[in-house]
């Protein structure tokens, strides 16, 4: 049945506009007034001129784990099939403290405006760099125009605003408002936001409960039916959602977002001090778990509300994503309230478009505009120059996504778009670049064997292979739908008959792809000489994480008798080095100097530029 026969024609009041127009027009101030008052240099425009205040920053780093896919998909996940991926916020929680030890202090000592700047100084390859940057500016190119056709069909299906109307409003406002205000708009634009979307789920959350019976009867059904199971301890790589999966899978990839993900690097790199980075970090933890925790209610909420009645079942609705849009219509009737679930959508968008833009200027402008020279070079005092390069910057690729989305939704094969409405499918789409780049960011920090040529051949590599299996996987191999729960014995029945790296749980694709990087770099390295003493070049130790200070035979033995002032101490490619090479023990000093990566000079020549 045709969604627009059930919901009708909705018509907008007053308060629906009113609602949309001061959601707008805030996020509007917020790019003029940072356009006005500050933005004068790239330093300041990609990262704020590292001077941001620490709440903003949490917040908007807590708004990148929030789309309008997750603000319409998730209740419906829990809805359909129980709270197993509230898992995905459990698992936060309890990674990111190690993370952020583990990682924040080295990047935000290094001040990276890219996060590619570290991976071509540690492995002195400029190829290397320019490859996965390239690859991120690809990937967040099509998640984009993707996003903005799946918001935009969403809005037209629920709400008959046409397609190209979505597009182009949505592309336009967020191109106007990050190309003018830069990294501090798009900060106090996740603020404002989230906000808004945190209000609107609590107040749908509040709602819902009045009108399924209260919160106590909800869960005490949704116990009844087994859809409160949050722990699922089969251990089966094949399975959607397990404990296992959630830990080794989503866990690693939590892990390592502290140093792969470019717009979480960018915003702790813009804070003050180390301990302002760390405070942002963990007060994002709460932060994000407060919108994930909201959409389980309403997915409780949905479950009592049409217990036995399933519009989906009964032909209301034709897609599981339709089922939050279906009860605001039918069973809230609120001024305004159409208009602040439309605010909430198209901000979540904006919210993912400005953060994309953002990072992708930044990554262009520090990867190749200021380090290959390929546009006029400005001195420190023509910094408004370097701000109108960046700018120019973020319009172009502004405009080129807003073109080809426009493009593509006259494609024949456009519809396809519509399979990364599944946060599943979309975490595929991710891992293709999120494990190889792991993989790449773990043997930089803690494997001095791995040189130029085995990261470059191991990442182009565990891209292909992902790209091979995500492709598969989510277009060769029988897509499963989203189901009822009191569907799922058979449809997990069916899909353990592909039993094939195909058919693997989404959420270890991240560590797959790291594995074959690593499998791979590792033999090209050493036979290109990456055990190699002698003709090796040396690593400085601050391109190494401060963890292989504790081990005395990282130390060159030639620098152990410098003194304390040095600005670099360097290190074999290899760690045990010397152990492999029992003839080199003797050059050792039996009482070296104790060198920490902290002990490096303030004002040492700063080598990540």
């Amino acid at each position: 049945m045709d969604m627009s026969t059930v919901l009708g024609n909705i018509s907008f009041s007053v308060f629906d506009y009113t609602v949309i127009g001061i959601s707008l027009g805030v996020a509007l101030f917020c790019g003029l007034y940072h356009v006005a008052f500050t933005s004068h240099s790239a330093e300041d425009y990609l990262v704020g001129g590292r001077a941001m205040t620490t709440t903003p920053v949490a917040i908007s780093t807590a708004m990148l784990y929030i789309s309008a896919l997750a603000i319409i998909g998730s209740p419906a996940e829990i809805y359909y099939n129980g709270i197993e991926s509230f898992m995905a916020s459990v698992v936060t929680a309890a990674v990111v403290p190690f993370s952020a030890f583990l990682f924040v202090p080295m990047f935000h000592k290094m001040e990276l405006t890219s996060i590619h700047q570290y991976i071509g100084h540690r492995f002195d390859s400029t190829v290397l760099r320019c490859i996965t940057s390239l690859t991120f500016l690809l990937q967040q190119g099509f998640l984009i125009c993707v996003m903005l056709i799946l918001v935009s069909n969403a809005l037209k299906l629920y709400f008959e605003i046409p397609v190209l109307t979505s597009i182009i409003g949505i592309g336009v406002f967020t191109a106007v408002n990050t190309t003018l205000g830069g990294f501090k708009a798009t900060v106090w634009m996740q603020v404002l936001h989230f906000i808004c979307i945190s209000g609107f789920l609590a107040l749908l959350a509040a709602i819902g409960f009045t009108k399924a019976g209260g919160f106590v009867n909800s869960f005490e059904l949704a116990a009844e039916q087994g859809r409160l199971e949050l722990f699922n301890f089969k251990l089966d790589p094949f399975m959607k959602h397990n404990f296992y999966n959630f830990i080794f899978g989503y866990g690693f990839m939590t892990l390592m977002e502290m140093a792969t993900c470019q717009p979480i690097v960018q915003r702790y790199s813009s804070l003050i001090t180390r301990r302002d980075a760390l405070k942002s970090v963990f007060m994002g933890i709460p932060l994000h778990i407060v919108p994930s925790f909201l959409c389980l209610l309403i997915g409780i909420f949905l479950n009592a509300t049409y217990n036995e009645k399933d519009p989906l079942t009964r032909g209301e609705i034709d897609s599981p994503q339709s089922i939050i849009p279906y009860f605001i219509k039918t069973k809230v009737f609120i001024p305004g309230i159409t208009g602040a679930f439309i605010a909430c959508i198209g901000g979540g968008m904006i919210s993912v478009f400005s953060t994309s833009l953002n990072s992708m200027t930044a990554c262009t402008y520090q990867d190749f505009i200021a380090k290959l020279g390929c546009c006029c070079e400005f001195s420190d005092s023509e910094e408004r120059g370097q701000a109108v390069c960046c700018r120019v910057i973020n319009f172009i690729y502004a405009t080129l996504c807003i073109v080809l989305t426009c493009v593509a939704v006259y494609f024949p094969y456009s519809e396809n778009a519509q399979i990364f409405s599944d946060m599943e499918n979309l975490l595929t789409f991710n891992a293709i670049m999120y494990g190889p780049l792991a993989a790449v960011f773990l043997m930089a920090m803690f494997f001095p064997c791995i040189n130029k040529y085995g990261a470059t051949i191991g990442f182009v590599t565990g891209v292909g292979a992902m790209g091979y299996i995500a492709v598969n996987k989510l277009f060769v191999t029988p897509f499963i739908p989203w189901h009822p729960k009191a569907a799922s014995e058979e449809l997990e029945s069916m899909s353990f008959t592909i039993n094939n790296v195909f058919s693997i749980s989404y959420l270890l694709l991240t560590p797959l792809g790291a594995i074959i990087t690593i499998i791979i770099s590792f033999p090209i390295s050493i036979v290109t000489g990456g055990l190699c003493v002698c003709a090796a070049r040396k690593i400085p130790a601050s391109h190494l994480h401060p963890m292989l200070s504790f081990s005395d035979c990282c130390i060159d033995s030639e620098e152990r008798t410098l003194q304390h002032g040095i600005s670099y101490k360097y290190v074999d490619r290899i760690a045990s080095v010397h152990n492999l090479f029992p003839g080199s023990v003797a050059r050792l000093d039996p009482n070296p100097p104790s060198y920490r990566y902290s002990s490096i000079p303030s004002n040492s020549p700063s080598v990540w530029s």
